[in-house]
């Protein structure tokens, strides 16, 4: 795992995100394979959702199969190709996070970084972090007593100070 192929697959990709494995399973309507469905808990890359995230898995994956070395509740960052956001990508582009490190799936690769380091690394590169909201109070939009009124009680203020000096130099030039 070397830091250039790392970045390298960050930028080719359109999703880097961090999530716990919520449920995997078979599924019948993609025969062969199934899917794992993630609980995002931060976006290092891509549009950010709270609901899950569901990739489908196939039994001929080149990270062979995903369900041997994931349990539910194991907390991962995915880095999901263009074009196929719904697909579980290869094992250079999943790290198990695991007690602070960063472990990747890609077999004979013994390297690790810590996980702090991996999304530094990865955050350097996009400029993004951002974590969806955990409930519908979270996400509400704009504080109405501490935004909207000292901003139109602001601008009501300098309206009513330009009238003022305008009301002023009309009586100095009337013309």
């Amino acid at each position: 795992m070397t830091e250039e192929g790392t970045i390298a697959r960050v930028l080719e990709s359109s999703l880097v995100v961090i999530g716990a494995v919520v449920e995997q399973a078979p599924d019948p309507s993609s025969a062969p394979g199934g899917h794992i469905d993630l609980r995002p808990e931060a976006f290092l890359k891509g549009n950010v959702t709270a609901g899950l995230i569901r990739f489908r898995t196939a039994e001929t994956d080149a990270c062979a199969d995903p369900a041997k070395f994931l349990t539910d509740g194991d907390r991962v960052l995915v880095i999901a190709r263009r074009g196929s956001t719904t697909d579980w990508p290869g094992p250079s582009n999943v790290f198990l996070l695991k007690e602070g490190t960063a472990t990747s799936f890609l077999r004979g690769d013994a390297g690790f970084m810590s996980e702090s380091g991996l999304i530094e690394l990865i955050r350097h590169e996009t400029n993004q972090f951002a974590v969806p909201a955990q409930s519908a109070a979270e996400g509400e939009g704009i504080d109405w007593v501490w935004t909207v009124l000292p901003v139109g009680g602001a601008t009501l203020a300098i309206l009513a100070v330009s009238l003022y000096l305008m009301r002023i130099w009309h009586r100095i030039d009337p013309s």
